[in-house]
Protein backbone atom coordinates (compact mmCIF):
# COMPACT_ATOMS: atom_id res chain seq x y z
CA UNK A 1 0.00 0.00 0.00
CA UNK A 2 1.28 3.40 -1.01
CA UNK A 3 2.47 5.15 2.32
CA UNK A 4 1.75 8.87 2.10
CA UNK A 5 4.05 9.63 4.84
CA UNK A 6 7.02 9.90 1.50
CA UNK A 7 4.74 12.25 0.22
CA UNK A 8 6.99 15.26 0.30
CA UNK A 9 5.41 19.10 0.51
CA UNK A 10 6.09 20.93 -3.19
CA UNK A 11 5.58 24.92 -3.70
CA UNK A 12 2.72 26.54 -2.56
CA UNK A 13 1.93 23.33 -0.43
CA UNK A 14 1.51 20.80 -3.02
CA UNK A 15 2.60 17.22 -2.06
CA UNK A 16 4.86 16.25 -4.41
CA UNK A 17 5.82 12.08 -4.44
CA UNK A 18 9.38 11.26 -5.74
CA UNK A 19 10.18 8.01 -7.89
CA UNK A 20 13.86 7.28 -5.60
CA UNK A 21 11.59 7.37 -2.03
CA UNK A 22 8.64 5.39 -4.05
CA UNK A 23 9.93 2.50 -5.51
CA UNK A 24 13.82 2.36 -4.83
CA UNK A 25 16.79 3.25 -7.13
CA UNK A 26 16.33 -0.02 -8.50
CA UNK A 27 12.98 -0.53 -9.78
CA UNK A 28 11.74 0.84 -13.44
CA UNK A 29 7.77 0.31 -12.18
CA UNK A 30 6.52 -0.32 -8.56
CA UNK A 31 2.85 -2.20 -8.86
CA UNK A 32 0.82 -1.13 -6.26
CA UNK A 33 -3.06 -3.06 -5.75
CA UNK A 34 -5.21 -1.30 -2.81
CA UNK A 35 -7.67 -3.73 -1.81
CA UNK A 36 -9.63 -1.22 0.44
CA UNK A 37 -8.86 2.27 -1.07
CA UNK A 38 -9.23 5.25 1.39
CA UNK A 39 -6.98 8.19 0.38
CA UNK A 40 -9.65 10.19 -1.26
CA UNK A 41 -8.74 13.76 -0.12
CA UNK A 42 -4.64 14.30 -0.68
CA UNK A 43 -4.53 15.96 -3.84
CA UNK A 44 -0.52 15.58 -5.61
CA UNK A 45 2.00 15.09 -8.01
CA UNK A 46 4.76 13.46 -8.87
CA UNK A 47 7.78 13.49 -10.56
CA UNK A 48 7.18 10.45 -12.58
CA UNK A 49 4.38 8.93 -14.73
CA UNK A 50 1.45 6.75 -13.34
CA UNK A 51 -1.30 4.55 -14.46
CA UNK A 52 -4.25 3.24 -12.30
CA UNK A 53 -7.40 1.06 -12.89
CA UNK A 54 -10.45 1.25 -11.09
CA UNK A 55 -10.99 -2.62 -10.64
CA UNK A 56 -14.26 -2.49 -8.74
CA UNK A 57 -16.81 1.21 -7.55
CA UNK A 58 -16.16 4.22 -7.95
CA UNK A 59 -14.70 7.16 -7.55
CA UNK A 60 -14.13 11.04 -7.83
CA UNK A 61 -11.42 11.54 -10.00
CA UNK A 62 -10.19 15.16 -8.37
CA UNK A 63 -7.42 16.26 -11.40
CA UNK A 64 -6.45 19.44 -12.47
CA UNK A 65 -8.97 21.55 -11.13
CA UNK A 66 -11.95 19.27 -12.28
CA UNK A 67 -13.60 16.59 -11.03
CA UNK A 68 -14.86 13.14 -12.93
CA UNK A 69 -16.19 10.24 -11.60
CA UNK A 70 -14.43 7.00 -13.08
CA UNK A 71 -16.26 4.14 -13.52
CA UNK A 72 -15.53 0.25 -12.65
CA UNK A 73 -13.08 -0.47 -15.72
CA UNK A 74 -11.06 3.25 -16.23
CA UNK A 75 -7.31 2.78 -17.28
CA UNK A 76 -5.87 6.28 -16.69
CA UNK A 77 -2.42 7.78 -17.72
CA UNK A 78 -1.05 10.45 -15.46
CA UNK A 79 1.60 12.62 -15.94
CA UNK A 80 3.89 14.28 -14.20
CA UNK A 81 2.17 17.51 -14.10
CA UNK A 82 -1.12 16.23 -13.58
CA UNK A 83 -2.17 17.39 -9.97
CA UNK A 84 -4.93 14.97 -8.71
CA UNK A 85 -6.56 12.67 -6.00
CA UNK A 86 -9.61 11.01 -5.25
CA UNK A 87 -13.36 11.85 -3.98
CA UNK A 88 -15.41 9.67 -1.92
CA UNK A 89 -19.12 8.59 -3.86
CA UNK A 90 -21.15 8.32 -0.58
CA UNK A 91 -20.05 4.63 0.75
CA UNK A 92 -18.95 3.32 -2.33
CA UNK A 93 -16.32 0.50 -1.48
CA UNK A 94 -13.45 1.00 -4.34
CA UNK A 95 -10.46 -1.25 -5.24
CA UNK A 96 -7.66 0.19 -7.28
CA UNK A 97 -4.62 -1.26 -9.27
CA UNK A 98 -1.59 0.96 -9.33
CA UNK A 99 1.50 0.85 -11.63
CA UNK A 100 4.25 3.96 -10.86
CA UNK A 101 6.54 3.96 -14.00
CA UNK A 102 9.56 6.18 -13.75
CA UNK A 103 9.84 8.80 -16.32
CA UNK A 104 13.26 7.37 -17.87
CA UNK A 105 10.89 3.96 -18.43
CA UNK A 106 7.70 5.62 -19.94
CA UNK A 107 9.56 7.71 -22.59
CA UNK A 108 11.87 4.94 -23.79
CA UNK A 109 8.67 3.16 -24.47
CA UNK A 110 7.03 5.81 -26.46
CA UNK A 111 10.77 6.03 -28.26
CA UNK A 112 10.37 2.41 -28.73
CA UNK A 113 6.97 2.42 -30.28
CA UNK A 114 7.93 4.84 -32.24
CA UNK A 115 6.14 7.89 -34.73
CA UNK A 116 2.74 5.56 -35.48
CA UNK A 117 1.98 5.65 -31.74
CA UNK A 118 0.30 9.36 -30.23
CA UNK A 119 2.69 9.85 -27.76
CA UNK A 120 2.61 13.43 -28.52
CA UNK A 121 -1.23 13.52 -27.56
CA UNK A 122 -1.12 11.57 -24.58
CA UNK A 123 1.64 13.76 -23.53
CA UNK A 124 0.24 17.38 -24.07
CA UNK A 125 -3.59 16.81 -23.44
CA UNK A 126 -5.02 19.21 -20.89
CA UNK A 127 -7.09 16.37 -19.05
CA UNK A 128 -5.14 13.01 -18.02
CA UNK A 129 -6.11 10.42 -20.77
CA UNK A 130 -8.74 8.15 -19.67
CA UNK A 131 -10.09 4.66 -21.51
CA UNK A 132 -12.13 2.18 -20.42
CA UNK A 133 -11.49 -1.34 -20.89
CA UNK A 134 -13.28 -4.73 -19.91
CA UNK A 135 -13.75 -6.85 -16.74
CA UNK A 136 -11.96 -9.72 -18.37
CA UNK A 137 -9.47 -6.99 -19.47
CA UNK A 138 -8.97 -5.79 -16.23
CA UNK A 139 -8.73 -9.74 -14.29
CA UNK A 140 -5.79 -10.09 -17.16
CA UNK A 141 -4.07 -7.26 -16.25
CA UNK A 142 -4.17 -7.97 -12.82
CA UNK A 143 -2.95 -10.98 -13.45
CA UNK A 144 0.59 -10.33 -15.31
CA UNK A 145 0.87 -7.16 -12.69
CA UNK A 146 1.18 -9.75 -9.69
CA UNK A 147 3.51 -12.41 -11.80
CA UNK A 148 5.71 -9.46 -12.62
CA UNK A 149 5.64 -8.07 -9.00
CA UNK A 150 6.13 -11.56 -7.47
CA UNK A 151 9.78 -12.08 -8.97
CA UNK A 152 10.76 -8.60 -7.72
CA UNK A 153 12.50 -9.76 -4.80
CA UNK A 154 14.66 -12.60 -6.85
CA UNK A 155 15.49 -10.91 -9.85
CA UNK A 156 14.87 -6.88 -10.30
CA UNK A 157 16.61 -6.75 -13.71
CA UNK A 158 14.04 -9.46 -15.11
CA UNK A 159 11.40 -8.08 -13.44
CA UNK A 160 12.22 -4.97 -15.51
CA UNK A 161 12.18 -6.17 -18.52
CA UNK A 162 9.24 -7.72 -18.29
CA UNK A 163 7.42 -4.74 -17.06
CA UNK A 164 8.35 -3.02 -20.25
CA UNK A 165 6.98 -5.55 -22.27
CA UNK A 166 3.74 -5.35 -20.45
CA UNK A 167 3.47 -1.80 -20.08
CA UNK A 168 4.51 -1.86 -24.31
CA UNK A 169 1.66 -3.84 -25.22
CA UNK A 170 -0.50 -1.92 -22.83
CA UNK A 171 -0.07 1.19 -24.37
CA UNK A 172 -0.18 0.28 -28.09
CA UNK A 173 -3.66 -1.88 -27.09
CA UNK A 174 -5.14 0.46 -25.47
CA UNK A 175 -4.00 4.12 -25.95
CA UNK A 176 -3.35 4.30 -29.98
CA UNK A 177 -6.46 5.60 -31.40
CA UNK A 178 -7.15 3.67 -34.51
CA UNK A 179 -9.76 6.05 -36.37
CA UNK A 180 -10.25 8.63 -33.50
CA UNK A 181 -6.06 10.56 -33.37
CA UNK A 182 -5.45 14.22 -32.75
CA UNK A 183 -8.42 15.68 -34.22
CA UNK A 184 -9.75 14.32 -30.49
CA UNK A 185 -8.33 17.85 -28.78
CA UNK A 186 -9.72 19.69 -31.40
CA UNK A 187 -13.21 18.33 -30.86
CA UNK A 188 -15.83 20.18 -29.19
CA UNK A 189 -15.92 19.59 -25.19
CA UNK A 190 -19.28 17.85 -25.50
CA UNK A 191 -18.13 15.70 -27.99
CA UNK A 192 -15.30 14.49 -26.08
CA UNK A 193 -17.47 14.13 -23.40
CA UNK A 194 -19.53 12.02 -25.20
CA UNK A 195 -16.86 10.34 -26.99
CA UNK A 196 -15.02 9.26 -24.03
CA UNK A 197 -18.74 8.33 -22.16
CA UNK A 198 -19.34 6.05 -25.47
CA UNK A 199 -16.65 4.06 -24.24
CA UNK A 200 -17.73 2.06 -21.25
CA UNK A 201 -19.19 -1.05 -22.34
CA UNK A 202 -22.50 -0.46 -21.59
CA UNK A 203 -22.96 2.11 -23.47
CA UNK A 204 -21.23 0.95 -26.87
CA UNK A 205 -22.96 -2.29 -26.14
CA UNK A 206 -26.63 -0.54 -26.33
CA UNK A 207 -25.87 0.38 -29.57
CA UNK A 208 -25.92 3.94 -31.20
CA UNK A 209 -29.38 4.92 -30.29
CA UNK A 210 -27.57 4.93 -26.43
CA UNK A 211 -24.84 6.95 -27.50
CA UNK A 212 -27.32 9.45 -29.05
CA UNK A 213 -29.80 9.36 -25.96
CA UNK A 214 -26.61 10.41 -24.04
CA UNK A 215 -25.52 13.96 -26.16
CA UNK A 216 -27.39 17.19 -25.71
CA UNK A 217 -27.83 17.59 -29.40
CA UNK A 218 -29.99 15.68 -31.69
CA UNK A 219 -28.60 12.26 -33.63
CA UNK A 220 -28.31 14.35 -37.16
CA UNK A 221 -25.69 16.69 -35.22
CA UNK A 222 -24.16 14.38 -33.08
CA UNK A 223 -23.33 12.58 -36.28
CA UNK A 224 -22.39 15.33 -38.65
CA UNK A 225 -19.82 16.10 -35.55
CA UNK A 226 -18.41 12.66 -35.19
CA UNK A 227 -18.00 11.94 -39.13
CA UNK A 228 -16.10 15.64 -39.04
CA UNK A 229 -13.63 15.38 -35.82
CA UNK A 230 -13.03 11.41 -35.77
CA UNK A 231 -13.58 10.50 -39.43
CA UNK A 232 -16.14 7.97 -39.13
CA UNK A 233 -19.70 7.34 -38.49
CA UNK A 234 -20.99 6.76 -35.16
CA UNK A 235 -22.10 3.34 -36.09
CA UNK A 236 -18.80 2.49 -37.51
CA UNK A 237 -17.28 3.58 -34.25
CA UNK A 238 -19.66 1.46 -32.13
CA UNK A 239 -18.81 -1.56 -34.18
CA UNK A 240 -15.15 -1.42 -33.76
CA UNK A 241 -16.00 -1.22 -30.13
CA UNK A 242 -17.71 -3.81 -29.98
CA UNK A 243 -15.54 -5.76 -32.50
CA UNK A 244 -12.74 -4.86 -29.92
CA UNK A 245 -14.47 -6.26 -26.88
CA UNK A 246 -15.69 -9.35 -28.71
CA UNK A 247 -12.25 -10.47 -29.44
CA UNK A 248 -11.12 -9.76 -25.18
CA UNK A 249 -14.12 -12.12 -24.74
CA UNK A 250 -12.95 -14.52 -27.54
CA UNK A 251 -9.87 -14.47 -25.93
CA UNK A 252 -10.07 -14.44 -22.69
CA UNK A 253 -13.30 -16.40 -21.79
CA UNK A 254 -14.80 -19.77 -22.46
CA UNK A 255 -18.05 -18.33 -24.27
CA UNK A 256 -19.28 -19.80 -26.71
CA UNK A 257 -19.35 -17.64 -30.69
CA UNK A 258 -22.32 -17.42 -30.70
CA UNK A 259 -22.82 -15.95 -27.16
CA UNK A 260 -20.45 -13.16 -27.91
CA UNK A 261 -21.75 -12.00 -31.02
CA UNK A 262 -25.33 -11.20 -29.38
CA UNK A 263 -23.93 -10.23 -26.28
CA UNK A 264 -22.14 -7.66 -28.06
CA UNK A 265 -24.84 -6.25 -29.74
CA UNK A 266 -24.80 -8.24 -33.00
CA UNK A 267 -27.96 -9.60 -34.03
CA UNK A 268 -26.73 -11.69 -36.79
CA UNK A 269 -23.54 -14.45 -36.48
CA UNK A 270 -23.42 -14.11 -40.41
CA UNK A 271 -23.02 -10.42 -39.93
CA UNK A 272 -20.68 -10.21 -37.20
CA UNK A 273 -18.38 -12.74 -38.50
CA UNK A 274 -17.92 -10.53 -41.56
CA UNK A 275 -17.21 -7.56 -39.72
CA UNK A 276 -14.60 -9.49 -37.44
CA UNK A 277 -13.04 -11.19 -40.43
CA UNK A 278 -12.65 -7.14 -42.06
CA UNK A 279 -11.32 -6.14 -38.89
CA UNK A 280 -9.08 -8.98 -37.64
CA UNK A 281 -8.24 -10.74 -41.01
CA UNK A 282 -9.89 -14.02 -40.14
CA UNK A 283 -12.73 -15.58 -38.64
CA UNK A 284 -13.12 -15.34 -34.61
CA UNK A 285 -12.95 -19.53 -34.46
CA UNK A 286 -9.56 -19.04 -36.12
CA UNK A 287 -8.77 -16.13 -33.78
CA UNK A 288 -9.16 -18.12 -30.38
CA UNK A 289 -6.97 -21.29 -31.54
CA UNK A 290 -4.22 -18.33 -32.54
CA UNK A 291 -4.40 -16.88 -29.39
CA UNK A 292 -6.18 -18.96 -27.11
CA UNK A 293 -7.82 -18.30 -23.48
CA UNK A 294 -5.82 -16.67 -20.89
CA UNK A 295 -5.95 -18.53 -17.52
CA UNK A 296 -6.84 -16.16 -14.91
CA UNK A 297 -7.33 -16.00 -11.13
Amino acid sequence: MLNYTDLKEGTRGMLILHANETMGTELDALFLYHKHFQYWSITHSHDFYELFLVTKGRVCHVVNGQTERLDEGALVFIRPDDQHGFEAIQDEKVELLNINLRDELTLDIFAFLGPGFPSTTLLRAIMPPVRYISAEQSKALLHHCMDIWAIARTDQAQMNSMTRGLLASLFTREFTERQDGAAHDKAPGWLRELHDHARKNEVFLSGVNALYQSAPFSPEHVARCWKKYYQVTPTHWINEQRLTYAADLIEHSDLEILDICFHCGFGSLSYFYRLFKERFSCTPIAYREKHGKLDIY
